[in-house]
């Protein structure tokens, strides 16, 4: 047996487990319902009774505004949000086919830096021809190939990576948590499918 390093607080867990284990046992063991554990559902039941309905609010735009403003400003919050939205799907959406080309053309050189936000951020910077590739390329040395694969789609006919700004700002913090997400949704694919990936 070890001997303990901080004997009090070992003794003050082992007491506190004691306890819920005999709080479980005795919920468990009693018959009557109403002390036993219930889920979510049979919580709201009880307190709202069977006919209940859930609800989700969303607030409308308009809200955001102040009193005084006019349509003119809404409408132009509007096409300022569609205009993001449209920018970000187009970039996220040539990221990711470049990423996935890289991937089928070199399936054993997966690296980490796929699941990484500042990768995908650089990559993105990339596509809307804020970063050369060349400085990618030098910023990511450990990934081969990436400089000569960026040219070979770009080269074939009706194919283009990269995605004009057309004078759109500000979209920097949208663009970072898009990335993030992607990034968090590749390293999702991986560890759901990491047996069959191994396998094959």
């Amino acid at each position: 047996m070890r001997t303990p390093i901080y004997p009090a607080v070992e003794e003050f867990i082992r007491s506190k487990k004691q306890v819920k284990y005999a709080k479980l046992q005795e919920e468990f063991s009693d018959t009557d319902t109403s002390k036993r554990s219930i889920g979510k559902r049979e919580i709201i039941q009880r307190d709202l009774g069977e006919k209940n309905q859930r609800y989700t609010i969303s607030i409308p735009l308009q809200t955001f505004l102040n009193e005084g403003d006019d349509n003119g400003r809404l409408e132009e919050a509007k096409d300022k949000i569609k205009s993001l939205s449209i920018f970000l799907r187009k970039v996220m959406f040539e990221a990711k086919i470049f990423i996935n080309y890289y991937i089928l053309k070199y399936p054993e050189n997966l690296v980490n830096d796929f699941f990484q936000k500042n990768f995908w951020y650089s990559l993105c910077r990339v596509v809307c021809k804020q970063l050369p590739v060349q400085e990618f390329q030098a910023k990511y040395t450990h990934i081969q190939h990436l400089e000569d694969l960026w040219m070979e789609p770009n080269g074939y006919q009706n194919v283009d990576l990269i995605v004009e700004k057309e004078g759109l700002t500000n979209y920097g913090q949208v663009l970072s948590s898009a990335c993030e997400t992607t990034a968090t949704c590749y390293n999702n694919y991986y560890i759901e499918n990491f047996e069959n990936i191994i396998c094959n």
